[in-house]
């Protein structure tokens, strides 16, 4: 916010801005819309700092030379997975973020005595592709929609078959064109789908805790070597670089 607010391009933008979306990556800011569940975004961007650069190196702001905001590219490209219930028709959304219900869908009211009753519960018995189906909403992110050919799923639920609207390329040429950080999320879902693994994103990744220590307990397979070489210690990571041409960085 310091960056947009001092450079004299993007200066008289600044105060309208009501949220940011993002992370290390690259942060987008937001401005409320007039109209109900909708957001401006604007064409200006913020790359931050590299994790563990030194305090001398900063963060720049991009794509600053007629910069505006636009109410429809986060509408038809990142609602459905920045925020909650979105209306197929208007592209309105209900809630700002991700409520509880976007990943533990219809929850019964017993569940806090009982935490098998919940999608991803402890004790909970939901087969490998419904779990992965849950994440992959929003992290198989190369494909779209077949009823709004919008880049996100249409009115998905949790513990509901993702496939019955959401098509995605995941085939071997498909898969061997994704950068690491896609590749592996893909090449999960397609052997969960097929029955070949029982490996979910939830074996590795705490959601809550943001963490994926739990990953190196795991054991090899060919998801893993997206980002591990085979044969050498799982904290041995390949260096890559994750862009998306959906989400513009």
């Amino acid at each position: 916010m310091k960056a947009l607010a001092a450079d004299p391009k993007t200066k008289s933008l600044a105060e309208s801005v009501s949220n940011l979306l993002g992370t290390r990556r690259e942060i987008r800011f937001l401005k409320r819309s007039t109209e109900y569940g909708k957001f401006g975004l604007l064409s200006a961007a913020y790359t931050p700092a590299p994790p563990g650069a030194s305090s001398r190196v900063h963060g720049k702001l991009t794509q600053t030379r007629g910069a505006h905001w636009d109410e429809q590219v986060f509408a038809k490209t990142c609602a459905g997975c920045h925020t909650t219930a979105v209306d197929p028709q208007t592209h309105a959304f209900s809630a700002i973020a991700l409520d509880c219900y976007a990943c533990h869908g219809l929850v019964d009211l017993r569940h806090s005595k009982d935490t098998k009753l919940v999608a991803f519960g402890k004790g909970n018995a939901d087969p490998p592709r419904v779990q992965l189906a849950n994440c992959a909403q929003c992290h198989l992110r190369t494909g779209k929609s077949k009823k709004t050919g919008l880049p996100y799923p249409t009115n998905f639920v949790a513990g509901d078959n993702l496939f019955h609207d959401y098509e995605v390329d995941l085939s071997d040429a498909a898969i061997s064109r994704m950068n690491p950080g896609d590749r592996h999320v893909a090449q999960s879902v397609r052997e969960v789908m097929e029955g070949k693994s029982m490996t979910t994103c939830v074996s590795c990744h705490d959601i809550h805790r943001q963490n994926a220590s739990k990953h190196r307990q795991v054991a090899e397979g060919a998801t893993c070597v997206s980002c591990h070489e085979p044969g050498k210690p799982k904290s041995k990571v390949t260096k890559y670089e994750v862009h998306s041409a959906l989400c513009g960085y």
